[in-house]
């Protein structure tokens, strides 16, 4: 299992308001595992907007990831 925590922030200079930034923290778990032959990443984790324009989502957020893996 590997855990993580991502932050992003982007600013919008050209908005007229004075909330410009939106700055979402990720709270994410992942495992590597193999599926028969094939060996894939499940990611899962839930968001939470620090700060956020008005016309963003919810304060929180859910997101999930499946990645197919194929090593040389």
């Amino acid at each position: 299992m590997t855990y993580s925590v991502n932050l992003e922030s982007t600013y919008n200079h050209e908005a007229a308001s004075d909330q410009e930034w939106s700055v979402p923290i990720n709270l994410m778990i992942s495992k590597l595992l193999r599926l028969g032959s094939q060996t894939v990443t499940i990611q899962a984790g839930i968001r939470y907007w620090a700060d956020s324009p008005d016309s963003s989502p919810d304060d929180w957020g859910a997101r999930l990831a499946f990645t197919l893996l194929f090593p040389k």
